[in-house]
């Protein structure tokens, strides 16, 4: 299949060319979906990045996040669900 340097540029820049040579913004809702799920898991759930990387380390109960940290890690989910919204937002016109 041979597809045309307009075309390639397209699919790099993660879009598909479609008939009508406009691209499509899938990936852009991707990326948002993915910004909202980690953002609410942040959110709800703080010291689950603690948890994914806590085999790593032999006493694994005594490093456990401080409440700063969790603090920290919930506001930063709070901004990774507002930038998510607005992406979606952005996404889906």
């Amino acid at each position: 299949m041979h597809l045309p340097a307009s075309s390639i540029v397209v699919l790099a820049r993660g879009g598909a060319p479609t008939s009508s040579g406009t691209q499509s913004h899938i990936v852009d809702f991707i990326a948002a979906a993915l910004f909202l799920a980690a953002g609410l898991l942040n959110l709800v759930k703080p010291d689950v990045g603690w948890r994914m990387s806590r085999w790593q380390y032999r006493n694994q109960q005594a490093l456990q996040p401080s409440a700063a940290g969790l603090v920290v890690a919930r506001v930063s989910g709070a901004v990774a669900v507002v930038v998510g919204v607005v992406l979606i937002v952005f996404a889906l016109r």
